[in-house]
């Protein structure tokens, strides 16, 4: 078998440098955020009630330097309101879902739970932002195992939840 010698080919390796090039950006209210090239979005991670000690995942659609600037302070004025917004996110769910696990998802002890123990059980995830000129967004949950590691998402426009989805 014969071996080939290497062809150099500069548009290849300059396409591979700039997909290997780090992109951040960074943010007074939501910190440093990463270009996730593959998906087309900004990522990181922002203080949010509920949410484990690493924080919310955040992520926000890339777009051209103006549109990254207004999603950016679309998703700094949706932290602005992060209280308010988890606890309507977390009521919805219990709103839709409480039923469900205490009739036909219980725990083998049977055991019913209280709206409160089931929005306690939740924990914040993801806040995806995927289009600035649009109010509509949508927070990600873990179920804390109240459905055996399914999740739930909650679809917002502007400051209300108008949809709520177990999924996994």
């Amino acid at each position: 078998m014969d071996v080939l010698d290497p062809v150099p080919a500069p548009a290849l390796e300059r396409l591979r440098a700039e997909r290997l090039t780090v992109v951040t950006a960074q943010h007074p209210v939501l910190g440093e955020l990463s270009l996730n090239r593959d998906f087309g979005q900004y990522e990181g991670f922002i203080a949010w009630p509920g949410a484990d000690e690493d924080g919310l995942r955040l992520s926000v659609g890339a777009g051209t330097d103006e549109e990254n600037t207004a999603a950016f302070e679309a998703a700094a004025a949706l932290v602005a309101n992060a209280a308010a917004l988890d606890r309507a996110a977390r009521e919805r769910i219990v709103d839709d879902y409480l039923e469900l696990k205490n009739n036909e998802w219980q725990d083998d002890d049977g055991r019913q739970y209280t709206r409160d123990e089931f929005m306690a059980a939740l924990r914040a995830a993801t806040l995806s932002l995927e289009d600035p000129d649009s109010e509509d967004w949508t927070l990600w949950f873990d179920d804390g195992d109240l459905f055996f590691g399914h999740g739930f998402t909650v679809d917002f426009t502007g400051d209300t939840p108008t949809d709520s989805c177990l999924v996994g």
